[in-house]
């Protein structure tokens, strides 16, 4: 009894150490970073009536509209970039214990507290912790819902039912991505359906229900965009995946975006992680193959562990597989790492139970992998917080060097689709959306009437970070080659001279003088 008594207050403490360590990561340098534009359209949201809003969300097709509700209570608080992203700590740090029990209910003790240390020390988790969007919101639902399917399978009852339900549709009407792993349920239970034939039939009413509230949603989206936008959507810009792309993703989610991709030691997490997925796979779904005794899982084993290989590989087979090019009726590619981030508690756990076996009674060995893990993620981290190459687009920083050097009858050319940036950080400064193509003879036609008026001319040049996993060494490279990247910055720099220019995060601001050579 004693024992039992001293585990259970060790483990309490250990899990409050993992939640502040993991709370003061997500709040560390929460305002440092510019925000930048997805982040700037979730505060625009929150702006107009909450009814104009959500006819935007119908019109775009892009995100349900719940976390935009909650986010339009949040900013009651203020706009400041720290309150605005607060709200997104906050989930991303209740998740923590939540992926605690559910870690917890598949191997024990152990098990459930590694699992929350590697969440906590997640630099792919810790960065969208820190953003203005809906992903830790999802996150956390979903791993809500997984928490409560599990104990629906060693128990029904309606508080469980009714947890399950309310965190599926929480997650569901967050992300749409949270379909897939809803459908990933639906597919391990079906697997099950002769040894939990209740639990199955219930989970096909449950199911049917969270539709028809969802049909509400859908229903709008289509009366006013049609199917065939809906096939195309407002995804245009993500790029066809590669047939390695899924092993990039478990890579990202092991690692962080984060990391210099040349040097082969910032892989070690990767490997770690891939090596207990191995041993995971080998002690859940195959046991034949491994000593039985080797992990705990209790109740339900076989179950749990198909509940979480198909959480974790469901959703990511079938994004990639839509996203290839050609597959049938639909013309999108949808590969991104942050919207796949909703099967990353399913991945931390099955690393939790590898590793929990690979050194099991072998404490010392265990420490020794968790402080390497957490040594690794410590230098992601640092590159997060510290290393502008890997920032986000740092509009703050290029919109206030404008600020500073503006002067009066300056002419500043934003790039399309960048008025957001300029609401937020602005400060009210004239400009004019260059055009969305280049075309010479209308470019210069363009300057030439400036030329007339001002002999200043500001360009704001600017790339997203498109790549599939967060890796910015597109962007950065695309902005250290700006002059032989973007034609109009091309054409000023040949006709004009360059007074000055500033490079920032995803942004080259260039000031040229108009005043011939």
């Amino acid at each position: 009894m004693r024992k039992s008594s001293h585990t259970f207050t060790v483990t309490k403490l250990l899990l409050l150490a993992i939640l502040l360590l993991g709370f003061g990561l997500r709040l560390h340098g929460l305002q440092a970073q510019s925000l930048w534009r997805d982040e700037l359209f979730s505060v625009f949201a929150t702006l107009a009536p909450f009814e104009e809003t959500l006819g935007h969300l119908i019109r775009d097709r892009v995100h349900p509209p719940l976390y935009y509700l909650l986010l339009f209570l949040w900013v009651k608080l203020g706009y400041s970039e720290f309150i605005l992203r607060l709200f997104s700590v906050v989930w991303g740090v209740l998740t923590i214990p939540v992926l605690y029990r559910l870690a917890k209910r598949v191997g024990g003790h152990t098990v459930g507290l590694i699992g929350a240390f590697l969440l906590a020390v997640s630099p792919f988790h810790i960065w969208f912790s820190q953003e203005v969007r809906m992903h830790t919101l999802v996150v956390f639902a979903i791993t809500a819902s997984g928490w409560f399917l599990l104990r629906l399978a060693d128990g029904p009852s309606r508080l469980n039912w009714l947890g399950y339900s309310a965190s599926i549709a929480t997650a569901v009407y967050t992300h749409y991505f949270a379909l897939l792993v809803l459908a990933s349920h639906a597919l391990a239970l079906a697997a099950n359906a002769k040894t939990l034939p209740a639990l199955w039939h219930k989970f096909i009413r449950q199911a049917i229900l969270i539709g028809i509230l969802f049909a509400a949603w859908a229903s709008l989206v289509l009366l006013n965009s049609g199917a065939g936008e809906l096939a195309t959507g407002n995804v245009g810009w993500i790029g066809r995946p590669h047939w390695y792309e899924p092993l990039l993703t478990l890579v990202a989610f092991s690692t962080g975006s984060t990391i210099d991709q040349e040097l082969w030691q910032n892989y070690i997490n990767a490997i770690i992680f891939f090596a207990c997925l191995i041993v995971a796979f080998i002690t859940t779904i195959s046991p034949r193959l491994a000593n039985k005794q080797a992990i705990s899982l209790h109740g339900q084993a076989h179950f749990r562990a198909q509940v979480l290989w198909s959480w974790l590989l469901f959703p990511i087979l079938i994004t990639w597989l839509v996203s290839l090019r050609g597959f049938p009726l639909l013309n999108i590619s949808i590969y991104m790492d942050r919207n796949l981030i909703v099967v990353l508690p399913a991945m931390l756990v099955l690393v939790a139970c590898g590793l929990f076996h690979l050194t099991k009674k072998r404490p010392l060995l265990l420490w020794a992998a968790l402080i390497v893990i957490g040594v690794m993620n410590g230098q992601a981290l640092q590159q997060m917080f510290q290393n502008p190459d890997y920032h986000r687009e740092d509009w703050r920083g290029a919109l206030r060097q404008i600020n500073h050097d503006y002067q009066p009858g300056d002419q500043l050319f934003m790039p399309f689709g960048t008025i957001l940036p300029w609401w937020y950080y602005g400060e009210g400064i004239p400009y004019q959306v260059r055009p969305r193509e280049f075309d010479e003879t209308d470019f210069s036609r363009q300057v030439t009437e400036i030329a007339a008026e001002t002999p200043r001319l500001w360009l704001l040049s600017f790339s997203d970070n498109t790549n599939p996993h967060g890796f910015p060494a597109e962007r950065n490279a695309y902005i250290a080659q700006i002059y032989q990247r973007d034609p109009f910055a091309a054409w000023l720099v040949e006709h004009y001279n360059l007074a000055a220019q500033w490079t920032y995060a995803g942004i080259r601001v260039g000031l040229y003088d108009l005043r011939l050579p």
